[in-house]
């Protein structure tokens, strides 16, 4: 017999023995022993399996292992032969089964099925006692042996569930708005079966920009809870950034589980099971408004650092110096716009393509955006090249910070290409070139053909004193219009703010979307109340608003969702029912700085 030692895996691939086709005579039989059948937990019991059939026929003969729920196949082997003698065909199956969990464990009936009759072995039962002799667990501890794996009940040792469960597992439950969680989604199910279907069905991670890991969800591994040994596996991992401050959870994932005990099930024995991964909640505090830089745009959230480098610090006029900014954060890269250099006068600048890539650093995903730019002088002397800023917050220390590259100095040489052009130019000169009249000479003799005024004199004569009054009628009217425009667009601002709210909520993009809410908040304020918050700090927007009339409270909230949806412009995942959300919210807002406003 080969002892599986070294055998770990809960899986024994035998749905079936098939044994050559034999016909069913009477000395057909089948026989199963156990040995030893009172053992300690951690130590493997020998089931024995002996089918012998006699004769030949077309008909195939099978053997059915019953479900071992509360058993793991250890170690495996089987033999055939033959007995020319007896005519009979001999199979031995051995089987090495360790307990997992103490008490009086059943090993059910195994079937043999050849033809239309039916051979079934008798149930044996074993002792599974506590290792170091601590006597024996008995049905009354909650153990039972034969328990269903549908029953929804929980054990009394604390364990959620006896057979499977999932879990959310996340690596910090209270964050700042926009600091990135990892959260994964876990099956737990008992060593020895097999899950041959899961269905999750759509997890609704509203609330959140979410980025799914593909491909690192890790091995599954074995763990101890409780009395019973679990196979814990990942279902699906993410990324998850919060969108706005509050009390935000993981959704309560339900799903259907269908369970099999290792190889030996055939799909008819196969039981499916419903299980529910309870809602994990988390606190989102929003960014703090006392030390905000001036600068600071959008939600810029995570441990930032910008790497500059040039390729030379001396070039000819005629060259060129390459200029690499790496960005690198331990947030959502997607809601920083890409760096320009400023414009000026000594150089020109062509950008190249923009590469973005993520790493992984033991438990940190680091977002990297590398930019390039190709800068060729117009002049020789000092060609500088200013420093590049990006404000961000520091969850870590709860403050905010400022990334910035070196001011870089190159020093040019030589003559740019279009001076010397120019200078070309110059000492070639040009040769002074005579002109000449092209008017055709006046022909004195020449005599009119009539005395009478032409029409169009008299259409110009008395077209033109029409046309100029009635272009000031047309400018009286234009002005009267031009007066009240601002009047006629804060009384219809409100209605068609949500009209074109109204429009968005049956958007599906959801970038664009976040952009047209954003723009009608800027077109309302500047409409309603005659301000233009275009470049303003959210403080500065606040104060303007309270000025106008509006309450402390609702500027507030305003403010609250210009920074949700200045997050989500940039983002590249999420949600069409929070796209939904934010209109609605962002309608009632605008409702009710109508009707507190000036």
């Amino acid at each position: 017999m080969l002892v599986g030692s070294s055998i770990t895996c809960t899986r024994l691939v035998l749905a079936a023995v098939l044994l050559t086709p034999m016909v069913a005579a009477a000395e057909t039989s089948l026989n199963v022993s156990v040995s030893p059948k009172q053992i300690e937990l951690g130590q493997t019991v020998t089931v024995n399996v002996q089918v012998a059939i006699q004769g030949q026929s077309n008909n195939q003969g099978s053997l059915e292992a019953p479900a071992l729920l509360d058993w793991t196949v250890v170690g495996q082997f089987k033999r055939t032969s033959y007995d020319s003698s007896r005519q009979q065909k001999i199979t031995i199956l051995d089987l090495q089964l360790q307990p997992s969990k103490t008490g009086q464990l059943t090993i059910a009936p195994f079937s043999l099925k050849v033809g239309r009759k039916r051979y079934k072995s008798k149930p044996v039962l074993v002792t599974v006692t506590q290792a170091g002799g601590q006597g024996t667990a008995s049905p009354s501890t909650g153990q039972t042996p034969n328990k269903n794996p549908s029953d929804d009940s929980v054990p009394d040792d604390g364990t959620p569930d006896e057979y499977a469960f999932l879990t959310w597992e996340i690596d910090r439950d209270s964050v700042w708005l926009g600091e990135p969680i990892e959260a994964h989604l876990y099956i737990h199910y008992r060593q020895g079966l097999r899950v041959s279907r899961l269905d999750p069905g759509k997890i609704d991670l509203s609330g959140f920009w979410n980025e799914e890991s593909k491909g690192e969800s890790g091995r599954a591994q074995r763990v101890q809870i409780g009395d019973f040994a679990f196979i814990k596996d990942s279902i699906a991992q993410y990324t998850l950034y919060p969108m706005r401050s509050g009390q935000l959870s993981l959704p309560p994932i339900e799903a259907q589980i269908e369970l099999s005990s290792g190889g030996f099930f055939r799909r008819g024995r196969a039981q499916t099971i419903n299980r529910a991964a309870p809602k994990v909640a988390i606190e989102v505090r929003p960014l703090p408004t006392s030390g905000r830089p001036k600068n600071y745009r959008g939600i810029v959230v995570g441990k930032t650092q910008l790497r500059g480098r040039i390729d030379r610090r001396r070039i000819k006029a005629t060259e060129g110096v390459e200029l690499s900014i790496e960005l690198r954060m331990e947030g959502l890269i997607a809601n920083v716009p890409e760096f320009k250099l400023p414009d000026s006068s000594t150089y020109r600048v062509f950008p190249s393509p923009t590469k973005t890539q993520t790493i992984q650093r033991g438990r940190r995903k680091i977002n990297i955006r590398k930019q390039v730019w190709l800068i060729r002088p117009n002049q020789s002397g000092k060609m500088v090249i200013p420093s590049l800023k990006l404000a961000y917050f520091d969850p870590t220390s709860g403050r905010y910070r400022t990334a910035r590259t070196q001011r870089y100095t190159i020093q040019v040489t030589g003559q740019s290409q279009s001076k010397a052009n120019e200078k070309t130019a110059e000492s070639t000169g040009r040769k002074e070139i005579k002109l000449h009249s092209i008017r055709d000479a006046i022909d004195l003799k020449v005599t009119a053909m009539g005395s009478r005024s032409p029409s169009w004199f008299l259409a110009v004569v008395i077209g033109a004193p029409a046309a100029f009054l009635l272009m000031l009628l047309l400018g009286v009217i234009r002005k009267h219009r031009y007066a009240t425009a601002d009047e006629r667009a804060a009384k219809n601002a409100s209605g068609a703010a949500k009209q074109r709210l109204a429009q968005i909520s049956k958007s599906k993009e959801l970038t664009d979307g976040y952009r047209q809410i954003h723009s009608i908040i800027v077109d309302f304020v500047s409409q309603r109340f005659q301000v233009s918050i275009k470049g303003k700090t959210f403080d500065q927007i606040t104060t303007r608003l309270v000025r106008a009339g509006v309450s402390e409270a609702t500027a507030r909230g305003l403010i609250e969702q210009m920074e949700a949806i200045e997050f989500a412009r940039f983002a590249r995942a999420g949600d069409t029912k929070d796209l939904q959300q934010t209109a609605q919210r962002v309608g009632e807002l605008i409702g009710q700085m109508e009707d507190e406003g000036q």
